[in-house]
């Protein structure tokens, strides 16, 4: 992996570079957990580092039946072991506090300059398939913090979906881990787990047309609602047993919790869907206000 140093990809660089070390970091803690890194240069034109090519292995989202659960209990083991079991107890609505201010509220600073993308989070009522949702910031608000904050901060991936983890038959390797703080709250790794086993991201990532009619003046959308309920098969029960036990709540928690976090992450990549197109962008944000009402158990018909 490479980058050129220039005043623009000044964030990329130090993006790559904790990339890096967060390969480091875990490795020491799970010995052989990520790949090697063979080699690395740093100076003042350009930065990069070369690591191992997992030969044999594929994305977790890519192995399927028994294989799956045999390489999920691989997974959580370690992770429970030795990775979450270095921990310290936090304020959770404190921490929760900051979170909303420093990864969400100025997100949506940043987004009201997309007429669209206010009026989702800004406005009182948004309509999807027919049904009226209030707007994404009055969500919000009404997310009771008790219920959906840590209750420690720990070592964590930062990008804990099923395509960043690989399998051979035999070993996990965690790659592309992403800018989490050295210690932080493992809910974040469980809501990332939660975008592919609740939201399915993978299948629906690349559909062309996201939406079947949007009509942005009366905040009125059609889209595909397969995406909108929980696909209860074995690997979700597997996945909300394993962070149960992590976490120690009650598998409703768990499932409440994922949801809450998994939404949290729609709504700060909305910028990097936007490279898909515009009505992924959107579509994030639909996901968020969908899903977070759920929690909220507040809908009109």
């Amino acid at each position: 992996k490479h980058i050129q140093k220039t005043e623009e990809n000044f964030v990329h660089y130090e993006k790559l570079k904790r990339q890096k070390e967060d390969l480091l970091r875990l490795d020491f803690l799970w010995k052989g957990c990520t790949p090697k890194i063979i080699c690395e240069k740093d100076n003042e034109f350009d930065y990069y580092f070369d690591m191992e090519y997992l030969e044999g292995y594929e994305t977790l989202d890519n192995v399927k039946g028994f294989e799956k659960f045999t390489a999920l209990d691989n997974l959580f083991i370690g992770m429970k072991d030795k990775i979450y079991s270095m921990k310290r107890e936090v304020n959770g609505v404190e921490w929760l506090n900051n979170h909303f201010k420093n990864k969400i509220y100025s997100k949506f600073d940043a987004y009201s300059e997309n007429p669209v993308l206010k009026k989702l989070i800004y406005s009182d009522n948004v309509f999807i398939n027919g049904k009226k949702y209030y707007g994404l910031d009055k969500i919000l608000s009404k997310i009771d913090k008790r219920i959906v904050k840590p209750n420690h901060i720990r070592p964590i991936h930062g990008d804990f979906t099923f395509e960043n983890i690989m399998w051979n038959g035999n070993k996990i390797k965690l790659i592309d881990m992403d800018g989490s703080d050295s210690f932080d709250a493992a809910e974040l790794d469980l809501g990332k787990m939660c975008q592919s086993v609740i939201s399915r991201f993978n299948e629906w990532k690349d559909i062309e047309d996201i939406f079947t009619t949007a009509d942005w003046k009366t905040n009125s959308f059609e889209c595909n609602d397969d995406y909108f309920e929980i696909k209860k098969d074995n690997v979700y029960e597997i996945v909300m047993n394993r962070w149960s036990y992590i976490l120690n709540d009650d598998k409703q928690t768990i499932e409440t919790k994922g949801i809450f976090y998994m939404c949290m992450y729609f709504i700060r990549f909305v910028p990097f869907r936007m490279k898909q197109s515009e009505g992924h962008g959107i579509f994030a944000l639909i996901m968020a206000i969908v899903w977070l009402s759920k929690i909220i158990g507040e809908k009109n018909d």
